[in-house]
């Protein structure tokens, strides 16, 4: 009686904290900042593992469906072509500034200056001017059960081709 007693108290005291961290991850998804804030965050934290080289830390925000005009053959597929991209680049300056987001049901513009500096196969170039990045906010799960709302990038492109260079480093 005693040994089932202790199993029933382990159980019990598992059950708990198991209810504990799901509660604490469904005040989290409550209690999420602004479409807006989560946005910026998003380009944020997606500049920030560009500089350090981190693809992952780019692709959790790039959506299944993710579109580039950036890629010559079509065929391709875009996260993989980010991901080796990422690894391949080595990125020593990304500003990213004037961030205006649109938002609305279910999708969001955000227009943005950038200039950066990168090396790629041993080239030193220079990225700038303004361009979009289009956001869909898609649900996913957290903790295989709960529904969770995120920004996903699906499509980045120049605002304007004639304000965006792209060329060697000069």
């Amino acid at each position: 009686m005693n040994k089932l007693s202790t199993s029933t108290k382990i159980f019990g005291l598992v059950l708990v904290a198991l209810l504990i961290v799901l509660a604490v991850n469904v005040i989290s998804i409550l209690s999420a900042p602004s479409d807006q804030q989560q946005i910026k965050s998003a380009i944020e934290n997606m500049r920030q593992a560009t500089l350090e080289n981190r693809p992952g830390g780019v692709l959790e925000y790039l959506s299944n469906e993710f579109q580039t005009p950036f890629m010559p053959d079509s065929s391709a597929n875009p996260l993989s072509a980010v991901k080796n991209f990422i690894q391949q680049v080595k990125t020593s300056r990304l500003e990213i500034s004037d961030i205006q987001t649109n938002v609305e049901n279910g999708f969001a513009s955000s227009t943005c200056q950038v200039d950066a500096d990168l090396e790629f196969l041993g080239m030193r170039y220079r990225m700038r001017g303004p361009i979009t990045i289009e956001f869909r906010k898609e649900t996913s799960k957290r903790l295989f059960i709960l529904p969770e709302k995120k920004w996903r990038v699906v499509r980045v492109y120049p605002k304007s081709v004639s304000d965006f260079t792209f060329g060697p480093a000069g």
